[in-house]
């Protein structure tokens, strides 16, 4: 049996810890779902729902919101400090409603 496939097992453990801490150190010290869904009840206009949201792999934030004026969710929400990163990524009809994906890239 050649060493690399001798040490192949070894290494896709160390990776899989490697990513595994990685995610951890991206993760903390950031707010949780549970806080950001309150921090945009606070900001985000009445009729306004929020469809989705992660925190993901990498420690960045996603979310959808849907309501009838697109343009006013991204502006409440970029209006509070806790979101001025977010991004706008992608916007779609559904039902009587438009829904705004946001996302905030790891720090």
């Amino acid at each position: 049996m050649r060493l690399q496939d001798q040490l192949a097992p070894r290494l896709q453990a160390q990776a899989a810890a490697r990513e595994a801490r990685t995610a951890l150190a991206n993760a903390a010290g950031r707010a949780a779902p549970g806080q950001v869904v309150e921090l945009l009840a606070g900001v985000l206009p009445p009729e306004a729902q929020l469809t989705r949201i992660e925190r993901t792999r990498d420690g960045g934030l996603e979310f959808d919101v849907a309501g009838s004026d697109p343009d006013a969710l991204r502006a409440a929400i970029r209006r509070a400090p806790e979101f001025a990163g977010m991004r706008n990524t992608s916007q779609r009809h559904a039902d009587a409603a438009m829904i705004v994906s946001m996302r905030e890239d790891a720090q």
